[in-house]
Order: structure tokens, then sequence, then C-alpha cells
């Protein structure tokens, strides 16, 4: 049981381009043959590393992708590290490496377009993911490092419960950030509140959908068809009077609380965040995978405290 630490592990993403597959989707393919690639292939078999980036560079030198990416999966990657892959259906993957750099030019890694590899012992998560996970495959990065604590440790955690071992030690950070809401993504932040406001009786508009300071996304309700609009905040106090004078009935959610209001609004309903958690562990089996972990790894923490 190795009980890696926070700061010997890096979490990454590697696109392997699951949509140019023509045969066999290779994120499928990485999941059952236990490795991680990216293409690039060269005429001849390198036997180390270096011996394949000057042989590269000679053919990829002005593709920056190949830049991009080759530069962290050969020389950053380190055993232990954490990988995260997703296949054409939107499955997502979740993957220890288990060994260095090695180039594999048998048939099937050619067809599938990886031919540097490295071995990766891989766990199906399924379609959800945290955001900052989900957010790193719409960059358009073949490879790229995920800078994200709450991504960072709900990897390590998920690596742990699917793997059934303790093989990274995270119970020292969980146990002081034990507010569920401190672990959330605003997208996973996002898609509570939405469920919480759906079984209130309303439905989402998916086209208003919005970057916009003012709200997240607007509702109409199944029944009356009332439009109402969300506002969620993750780390920042919202401030009710700002909606005071807003046209339409308006939810309002922060985890981090409300400031003083000058007095209550009909149209303005401050959720408040004993009634979202209570919501959240009534209703876990409706939660994303991410949430239930979280709830997991928090209740089993108590169970040790």
């Amino acid at each position: 049981m190795s009980h890696e630490t926070a700061r010997n592990v890096n979490v990454w993403q590697v696109d392997v381009r699951p949509f140019a597959a023509t045969d066999k989707d290779p994120a499928k393919f990485c999941f059952e043959e236990g490795i991680v690639g990216i293409g690039w292939r060269v005429p001849r078999k390198p036997s180390i590393r270096e011996e394949y980036w000057e042989m590269a560079k000679g053919i990829y030198a002005k593709d920056k992708h190949w830049v991009r990416a080759a530069t962290p999966f050969l020389f950053q990657m380190q055993e232990n590290d954490l990988v995260w892959i997703k296949d054409f259906a939107g499955t997502y993957y979740l993957g220890r490496i288990e060994g260095e750099w090695e180039y594999r030019d048998d048939p099937a890694f050619l067809q599938a377009d990886l031919p540097n590899i490295r071995k990766c012992k891989f766990f199906k998560v399924g379609t959800d993911a945290p955001g900052g996970v989900v957010d790193s495959f719409r960059t358009g990065s073949i490879v790229q490092k995920i800078n994200d604590y709450p991504v960072h440790l709900f990897s390590r955690i998920a690596y742990n419960k699917l793997a059934g071992e303790e093989f990274y030690d995270i119970k020292g950070e969980v146990a002081w950030k034990m507010d569920i809401f401190s672990l959330l993504t605003d997208q996973e932040l996002e898609d509570i509140v939405a469920l919480f406001l759906q079984q209130e009786g309303y439905y989402i508009i998916p086209s208003s959908l919005s970057k916009e300071e003012t709200y997240n996304f607007r509702l109409a309700h199944k029944t009356t068809g009332e439009r109402a609009f969300v506002r969620i905040s993750g780390n920042t106090a919202l401030n009710p009077d700002f909606y005071a004078r807003f046209p339409h009935k308006t939810f309002l959610f922060s985890p981090a609380g409300y400031r003083a209001s000058s007095g209550g609004y009909d149209h303005v309903v401050a959720i408040k965040k004993e009634e979202m958690e209570n919501f959240i562990r009534s209703h876990e089996n409706l939660m994303p995978f991410s949430v239930r972990l979280w709830l997991d790894v928090m209740e089993e923490i108590v169970k040790l405290a």
C-alpha cells in the first residue's frame, strides 16, 4: 500500500480523440489494454524517449499540438500520477500511471493511433465527472495538467474508492474541509440547485444557461408557467436587495451566505444552506457521482473520529 501524498501526485487530462476513430474507440482501447497513449508515430521504433524526441522533432517541430502534448507525456508525467480520459459516448475513466514512456509499433497500437504509451490502471467512472475535469476536455488540449484542488482531491478519493484500497492518503485533507459545499465546483452546485428546484415544480430552460453575472439559468413552473431566474455563487455572499427591482421571481443560493437585507421580498427566495444540505442527503440517489463520493468519504471520516 503506497499511501501517496498530494505533493507527490499530479492529475492529468489526456484527450485520446475518440471522435477521430475509424474502428475501435481509443479510450476503450486504453481501458482494455491498461495504457494511456498519444499519437505522432515515427518511422522506426526508438528505444528511449530522447531518441523518440529527436526523431519526432524532425517531423513535428512545427506542430504546436505535438510539442504541447509530447513534452508533458514524455518528460513530466510520473508513476502514480492520475489521468482522466473520455470515450466517444461521454464515459469518463480515471487511471493511475504505472510505468515510464514506451513506444509501441505493433498493429493494434498503430491502428488506434496511440504509439506513445504509458502503462495505466484505469477504472470506469461513468458519465458524471467533476466540473474541472469536464472543462479540461473543452480546451482542445491533448495533454494538460489539471491545477484545481477540488479535482485533485476528488481524483485521489475516487481512485481509492474504485480500486478498493487506500492508495492515496487523503483523510487528513478531508477532515478539515468537512463542509461539503467547500468541496463542490460551481458546475456541481448548479446541478444540485437545478435538481432542488425541479423538485419544487420548476423546469429548466436549457437554452438559458448563462455566464452572465446576474443569473445562471431560467426556469418555468410546470403548472403555472411562471418564469423564474436562478443565481448561484459558490464562494461569495449574495445580496437579495440587488434583485429587489428585478421583475421576475428569482432564486438565490450561496453557501457563503447572504448579505444583510433591508426586508423580505416575495419574489426573491434566498435558499438556506441547511435546506440544500438536507436535500443533498435525502436525495443522494439523484446526486452526481462526485457528490455521492464526497458524502461517502465524509461519513467514513465521521465514523473514525
